[in-house]
């Protein structure tokens, strides 16, 4: 069963897309690294809100990266550039159907 965490914010305005999207580029090759990753997903949308959808084997998985990501140099920058005021998140398992 998939554990799936969703998280959507906003940028502060001094940061560029650009500057995000670089982040995610070195989070990403962080993440190749790490026990049961299945993928990770980044979009934006028209009012400014971004989006990422991460996806592990399990929730112990995807919890052991929450504890240790700030370890890793693109999650420290990647982290300067949000506005946490902004963020949500949730999480779920994924439902599996025969």
């Amino acid at each position: 069963m998939e554990f799936v965490g969703i998280a959507k914010f906003k940028i502060k305005p001094e940061f560029t897309d650009a500057s995000m999207l670089k982040a995610e580029k070195g989070i990403r090759e962080a993440m190749k690294t790490q026990k049961g990753f299945l993928g990770r997903e980044l979009g934006k949308f028209e009012d400014g809100f971004w989006i990422v959808t991460i996806k592990w084997d399990s929730k112990e998985n995807g919890s052991k990266w929450t504890e240790n990501s700030k370890q890793f140099e693109a999650v420290q920058k990647q982290h300067l550039m949000l506005d946490f005021s902004t963020m949500r998140m949730e999480f779920y398992q994924n439902q599996i159907i025969n």
